[in-house]
């Protein structure tokens, strides 16, 4: 049987539900409406992120953090209407828990909504699981830790309270990417994206430096390749294959100068980025700002001490020309030579030490002689081992025992030993550090000696 409507009957049909509509609006007491919340779980990861949350509703809404969510930002507390609300959880820097917290969605008479946020523990490579030192190596891209709390290689002498973590250089800004301080755990945060070199400081609250690390990221690996060396008396040395802090080992590369330190400090400076004898240049440091930082020898200061360099990493102390020594307290044994023992102010890293001489007083640097391959392009001398392998020492110049400043890099190059040396003349006493000492000519001496001022490079051995 066929069913037909009239258009009055039609019309009525239509309206009805409108009518039904708006005599439901939720605009009238006792109204009810439809109300949904997605989705009702939400997870974040360690670093910070923003994830949104779907209210769907015709009526008013309201959204309840709990006291202890204070990590969790929402863009809008209440509103009405459909929305979409953005949901940022902050950073979180704990590496052995997740944290969650409910947050409580509220429209209509449906009831309330509970959304649960998860955010994730930090997942990150504990550079100090492996030993602590006052140098890291780091890959070029990926996140880390690093124990701030006790100076250097220690376990025992404490950094003091520190309030907060700074980036004081790097030399490519595209090296360090994220950094934070916890000073209720004491540990640094950071990630890296680059290779390249950089100085991370813990600060006091009143922005005093308490101590600071050196950061090299390289995807460099020291144990693939090493050079070594058992002399006469059966001492022996294995070292690195390249500079502390060089991109590279490679002849002709400016970027296996590595860094420079003055004798028995912890922290380096930079080398020239050219072979360049009569005027080099300056490597270009960044802040965390991406701005450029001056150059290093405008931070020269003439009255250093042990505690000074602590708190002024970036300072080079000239020389003391009464005793030669950028330190006005010398000690001889600022890098172990004299204990015997690996020590807090050590540049290299865990597993690894500056080269001393050993108990008969030889150089650990003797293998390095005049028959020695000397380069043709500027690059040093090549030294090549019973196994036909080829170890680089680059002329790197130096800086300058009196003013900091870059000397004659492509032109001659030194290497530190943790044993200083001490001589008397008319004048009084002179405090030296010694070294291995080339040029690109005939000249070799392994058992050279310099003021303890000047700013050389640094061969690691292992411990």
């Amino acid at each position: 049987m066929k069913t037909f409507f009239t258009k009055s009957a039609l019309y009525l049909a239509l309206t009805i539900p409108a009518f039904f509509f708006l005599g439901c609006d939720d605009s009238e007491e006792g109204g009810s409406y439809e109300f949904s919340v997605e989705p009702t779980v939400l997870t974040f990861s360690a670093k910070q992120e923003t994830q949104t949350l779907s209210v769907r509703t015709y009526g008013d809404w309201s959204i309840v953090l709990p006291q202890d969510a204070a990590w969790l930002k929402v863009s809008a507390m209440s509103g009405r209407g459909p929305a979409e609300i953005e949901v940022t959880a902050e950073n979180y820097y704990r590496t052995d828990t997740s944290r969650t917290a409910r947050l409580t969605v509220t429209g209509g008479n449906s009831g309330d909504f509970h959304v649960e946020v998860v955010q994730r523990k930090l997942q990150m490579n504990d550079l100090s699981a492996a030993g602590k030192a006052n140098c890291y190596i780091v890959p070029t891209s990926g996140d880390f830790v690093i124990d701030a709390a006790t100076q250097g290689n220690s376990e025992s002498e404490q950094v003091g309270e520190w309030t907060s973590a700074e980036l004081l250089w790097e030399d490519n800004r595209e090296l360090i990417t994220d950094l934070y301080g916890d000073p209720e755990s004491k540990r640094i945060f950071f990630s890296t994206a680059a290779a390249g070199n950089a100085v991370i400081a813990v600060k006091d609250a009143s922005g005093k430096i308490l101590w600071s690390w050196h950061i090299w990221a390289t995807d460099f690996d020291p144990n693939a390749k090493t050079l070594k060396y058992t002399n006469d008396n059966g001492s022996t040395w294995e070292f690195m294959d390249r500079n502390l802090g060089a991109a590279n080992a490679e002849s002709g590369s400016f970027g296996a100068f590595g860094l420079l330190y003055q004798w028995g400090r912890k922290d380096p400076f930079t080398a020239a980025t050219a072979f360049a004898p009569e005027n080099p240049s300056e490597t270009i440091r960044w802040n965390m700002l991406n701005n450029p930082l001056p150059a290093m020898a405008s931070d020269a200061d003439s009255m250093g001490t042990v505690q000074l360099s602590i708190e002024h990493p970036t300072s080079f102390y000239v020389t003391r020309y009464a005793h030669g020594d950028w330190n006005g307290q010398p000690d001889p044994d600022l890098w172990g030579a004299v204990s015997g023992q690996k020590t807090v102010y050590d540049p290299c890293p865990a597993g690894w030490r500056v080269p001393a001489y050993d108990a008969q007083g030889d150089s650990p640097y003797a293998f390095v002689t005049r028959q020695t391959t000397t380069g043709t392009d500027n690059i040093g001398r090549i030294y090549t081992d019973g196994n036909g392998n080829d170890f680089l020492f680059p002329v790197a110049g130096s800086r300058v025992n009196g003013t900091g400043t870059l000397d004659c890099p492509g032109n001659y190059g030194s290497l530190w030993t943790a044993t200083g040396k001490t001589t008397s003349n008319e004048d009084g006493t002179i405090e030296y550090g010694c070294l291995l000492f080339f040029t690109t000519g005939r000249l070799v001496s392994a058992t050279y000696y310099d003021t303890r001022s000047q700013g050389v490079s640094v061969r690691c051995v292992k411990e």
